[in-house]
C-alpha cells in the first residue's frame, strides 16, 4: 500500500468513526431526554412510584446520577471533538 493510499484509507476511517461519534451522541441525548423525563414523573407523581421511601430516593438518586455522568461526558466529548450542539 502507498503513502497517498495509507493516507486515504485512514482518512476515510476517521470520517466513519466521525460518523459513529454523532450516531453514539444523538443516542445519549435520546437517552438522557428519556432519563430526564422519568426524573420529573418520579419527583412529580411522589413517593407512590416505588415500594418505599429509601428505594424512591435511591432511585431518584441513581437516575439523577447518571443523567450528570451523561451531561458530563457530552460536554468533554463535543469539547473534545469541538462537535456543535445543532441536533448531532
Amino acid at each position: 500500500m502507498t503513502d497517498s493510499e495509507m493516507l486515504k484509507a485512514q482518512a476515510a476511517e476517521i470520517e466513519r468513526l466521525r460518523g459513529d461519534l454523532k450516531r453514539a451522541v444523538k443516542a445519549g441525548v435520546d437517552v438522557a431526554a428519556s432519563l430526564s423525563a422519568a426524573i420529573s414523573l418520579l419527583q412529580r407523581g411522589g413517593k407512590k412510584a416505588a415500594p418505599s421511601d429509601k428505594m424512591f430516593n435511591q432511585m431518584l438518586a441513581d437516575y439523577n446520577l447518571s443523567l450528570d455522568r451523561f451531561r458530563t461526558t457530552l460536554a468533554a466529548v463535543a469539547e473534545s471533538h469541538k462537535l456543535k450542539s445543532e441536533n448531532t
